[in-house]
């Protein structure tokens, strides 16, 4: 349940239910539960969460899942509540949970098998006789996608706010776009600059510190 919880949190940021609500669902499927309706109950029904409502917003969170729960519920014509509502039914549902495993499967295994991931590189670039300069650790000073590449990430989204992850990718790649290869030999040239007053230092030394 915990990893559905996980996995419920990356994919609809502040769309996806509550902690206690995921745990019920998850307890309800594994019980043997297929249905993700309410029991019945007596009232008037809702005409804001009619079976056509639930299609609709089931086919744009499978579109843009990354989308803010006020501008989907406009997009609807129904109250954010209303909308909450269908979304807790929807991401309790066993088909999109499985749609969205599968989604989020590379990015997962990823992580789980970085130990793995980090041996097949190293195999690789042994293989194709590629030297292997070793780092040390929690030193970011001398890593070049730390002083150059993300410096000028900075530069471009600092003080920007995003709806969905998709536009801070395409700003992002904007600009990998700019980056040249005098770019590149000159951060290479700064990274040997560093690692020399490093190693000049006897390994003490940090950026910045002038003493």
């Amino acid at each position: 349940a915990s990893e559905t919880v996980e996995m419920l949190q990356i994919a609809f940021g502040d769309t996806y239910m509550s902690h206690s609500k995921i745990y019920e669902w998850y307890s309800r499927f594994k019980n043997g539960r297929t249905s993700v309706e309410d029991d019945p109950r007596a009232g008037r029904p809702s005409t804001s969460t009619t079976k056509e409502k639930k299609e609709e917003i089931e086919a744009l969170l499978q579109e843009n899942h990354r989308s803010t729960i006020r501008k989907l519920s406009e997009e609807v014509g129904i109250s954010i509540g209303s909308y909450q509502t269908i979304v807790e039914r929807l991401t309790a549902c066993p088909y999109l949970l499985k749609c969205l495993y599968n989604s989020l499967f590379f990015k997962f295994n990823f992580l789980k098998n970085e130990a793995v991931n980090k041996k097949s590189l190293s195999e690789f670039l042994t293989a194709k006789n590629m030297m292997v300069i070793p780092h040390p650790p929690y030193s970011a000073d001398l890593v070049p996608r730390d002083f150059f590449l993300f410096s000028k990430m900075k530069l471009k989204l600092k003080g920007r706010r995003f709806d969905i992850v998709a536009e801070i990718q395409t700003e992002s790649q904007q600009v990998l776009d700019t980056l040249g290869e005098n770019d590149f030999q000159q951060t290479f040239q700064a990274w040997q600059h560093r690692w020399d007053r490093c190693i000049n230092a006897g390994g003490d030394y940090f950026e910045g510190d002038t003493s």
